[in-house]
């Protein structure tokens, strides 16, 4: 019998127990090192994606801040306004008295405690309520024929229960309508249509139908006087968003609107996660006190701090910011855990009062 000869570079030979726990042992490491990897460039996207969210929810803020602030004073063509009140108004006043008080006022801020029977009730004590009053800068003329030219039960766009401002120089109107035909005012002119001189600045009021009452023409009377929605806005913070006691602090906005037959004030959560809102103003870094000083303010720095939605896994230690006031606000111990960063901007008034 022939014997087989084999090379010893041919023999097949498995490996050890030893080889192969080591084998084990670095994939299990590898894949705990990708998975970690994997793990804290999500984290790190999270983190990431959620400032960005915080930041364009700050410029957000900023921006609404901007635009509304811009707009304070505006009162379309009335020029000339009534002479200022001797007291700050009533931020909440729904009476055309209340709102005629506030008409020369473009800002100001509502000190006054938050009680149930006001329209900030839910507002953090302690913390700024801008009051912002200007005109809508859409303006429409009431028909003297048809009462529904458009067909949304309302003539020419006019809401019932909306305030509304008719002004031309030093002349103007403020007032709202109940219901078709029956509408109420205050006015200074001496009659419904202001076609006499303006011989005093006396208020009167004035009652009729929508003509009657917004008759107010220039230019020899030959051209109507457009109306504006009058509007009165307040910014503040809650500690609620949806849900009271959910302990999710909000930038809210109460405004004037039309509540049927009659003015009243709604409430509407804007922003989430703004722990924190002050105000600085154009006036020797003084808060103003007064009407006259309150109607000389150049411009307003608006300071927001914004929190993160969720808890961060690394602990900051930046534990005060600044927010413009002489002290440095420090967060509680429960908010510590969260992302906080300022943001900040300074808006011009261009209708202040001249």
């Amino acid at each position: 019998m022939a014997l087989t000869w084999r090379s010893p570079l041919h023999r097949q030979h498995g490996g050890t127990l030893i080889e192969l726990m080591l084998a084990l042992t670095l994939g299990l490491l590898l894949l705990t090192l990708v998975t970690r990897l994997t793990l804290e460039t999500r984290k790190g996207l999270e983190s990431l994606t959620e400032r960005g969210e915080a930041r364009e929810a700050g410029r957000y803020a900023l921006n609404l801040f901007r635009q509304e602030l811009r707009l304070a004073g505006f009162l379309g063509t009335l020029y000339r306004r009534p002479a200022l009140p001797d007291t700050l108004p009533d931020a909440c006043a729904k009476t055309l008295d209340g709102l005629l008080a506030g008409l020369s006022l473009p800002i100001q801020v509502d000190d006054r405690p938050a009680i149930a029977s006001r329209c900030v009730d839910d507002a953090v004590s302690g913390l700024d309520r801008l009051v912002i009053r200007h005109a809508d800068t859409r303006g429409f003329v009431l028909d003297a024929g048809a009462d529904d030219d458009d067909g949304d039960g309302d003539r020419d766009d006019l809401n019932y229960g909306q305030v509304y401002l008719q002004g031309f120089d030093n002349r103007y109107t403020l007032g709202y309508c109940s219901r078709p035909g029956v509408c109420m005012a205050l006015t200074n002119c001496p009659d419904t249509a202001c076609l006499q001189p303006l011989t005093n600045g006396l208020t009167r009021p004035v009652t009729g139908s929508e003509v009657a009452v917004f008759g107010m023409r220039y230019r020899a009377g030959l051209l109507p006087v457009a109306l504006r929605a009058y509007q009165v806005r307040i910014y503040y913070l809650r500690n609620w968003s949806a849900t009271p006691g959910d302990g999710i602090a909000t930038l809210v906005r109460t405004e004037l609107q039309d509540r049927g037959t009659a003015p009243g004030f709604s409430t509407y959560p804007l922003l989430d996660q703004i722990t924190r809102l002050r105000f600085q103003y154009g006036l020797n870094n003084q808060k103003p006190t007064r009407p006259l000083e309150w109607a000389t303010v150049a411009a307003v720095r608006v300071n927001l701090l914004i929190r993160s939605a969720n808890k961060q896994a690394i602990q900051y230690t930046e534990r005060s910011f600044d927010l413009g006031d002489d002290t440095p606000y420090t967060l509680p111990a429960d908010a510590q855990a969260y992302r906080h960063h300022v943001m900040t901007t300074l808006i011009s008034l261009d209708n202040r009062p001249p």
